[in-house]
């Protein structure tokens, strides 16, 4: 079983690594999910658990995990955890690419792409699985009690 790995959270490398996302971000026209956005992540751990930072209840960023199984139907691209307060935060990266946001279709407004809803449906299968395994020995042990 994956784990959430423990880190010892750096505020100087992560500002490194913000450099380099910056710079990956502004040398990229589009951005392929797998080969190119998930390996940029696993290669850095600070800026990883940094994302950490979008709970509100986190205060140490102290576990991470890329490509973490929850309960044997899915897989969160990155997890990031304050252990001691029993708070994380669940990651899906995509693919960044012209329409992946919005399509235009013959109405006015333009509406969500095919790919940001199959990526919104996966947090929701997400949040079912969470909530169904709550109570048990299995979530206490990935993510405290």
């Amino acid at each position: 079983m994956t784990v959430l790995q423990p880190i010892d959270f750096n505020f100087e490398e992560c500002r490194k690594q913000v450099l380099e996302l910056q710079s990956f971000l502004g040398s990229h026209q589009s951005l392929k999910e797998r080969d190119e956005i998930l390996p940029f992540f696993k290669d850095r751990k600070h800026l990883s658990a940094y994302l950490g930072t979008w709970n509100s209840d986190m205060v140490k960023y102290d576990r991470v995990a890329h490509e973490y199984p929850l309960f044997g139907s899915f897989v969160c691209d990155l997890v990031v955890g304050d252990w001691s307060r029993h708070s994380y935060v669940f990651v899906e990266f995509e693919n960044a690419e012209p329409k992946n946001l919005f399509i235009k279709k013959k109405r006015p407004t333009m509406e969500w792409s095919p790919r940001l809803e199959h990526g919104f449906s996966q947090l929701v299968d997400w949040f079912y699985e969470l909530d169904t395994e709550r109570n048990s020995v299995r979530f206490e042990e990935r993510f405290g009690s």
